[in-house]
């Protein structure tokens, strides 16, 4: 019975333990906050988003900076009818949260072709059409228009904003 009462004790410490190693919600949150700042001044790719749409958000997602975990991604509503998405893996120092590595961007373009907001509930229901996956060639001319897709023979609506769109782009902008 002894023994039994260790092993119980022994365990319920180690979980603390683990569950105290964590950082804090407030360094979380500047972690989160500095690794953002290093992605769009570090990362070519997340740096020309940035500059072309600076109102898009930026955002990061990791399990506590383990190998493989890391991912970046930037998203904007382009001419008020599609989700631009650009999304990379990357490898930060844990200590200095400066980027070592990163791979290769996947980039969408998403034509929304409809939205409609439900005032009462908050929800914001869409839907979708074209998916285009850029290529790196097709961001390469992207960028070099400073944000025209037609350079990468892209065929966007630029004059056809949807309605109720507002409330879309908020809600991405605020991810």
């Amino acid at each position: 019975m002894g023994l039994q009462k260790h092993s119980v004790f022994w365990v319920l410490l180690a979980l603390f333990l683990v569950a105290g190693c964590g950082p804090t919600p407030q360094r979380a949150e500047w972690m989160r906050k500095t690794l953002i700042q290093n992605a769009t001044t570090q990362i070519p790719c997340i740096k020309e988003f940035h500059e072309i749409w600076p109102m898009g958000s930026v955002d990061v997602f990791t399990r506590q900076l383990e190998k493989g975990t890391t991912i970046v991604q930037a998203t904007e509503i382009v001419h008020d009818r599609y989700e631009l998405t650009l999304t990379i893996k990357i490898e930060a120092s844990p200590t200095t949260l400066t980027i070592k590595s990163y791979g290769s961007p996947l980039i969408t373009l998403l034509e929304i072709t409809s939205v409609v907001a439900n005032a009462q509930s908050g929800q914001i229901r869409a839907k979708y059409g074209n998916n285009y996956q850029l290529s790196p060639n097709q961001w390469r001319s992207i960028v070099q228009g400073r944000g025209v897709f037609s350079f990468a023979e892209i065929p966007v609506k630029t004059n056809e904003p949807l309605a109720e769109i507002s409330e879309y782009k908020e809600r991405v902008r605020s991810r």
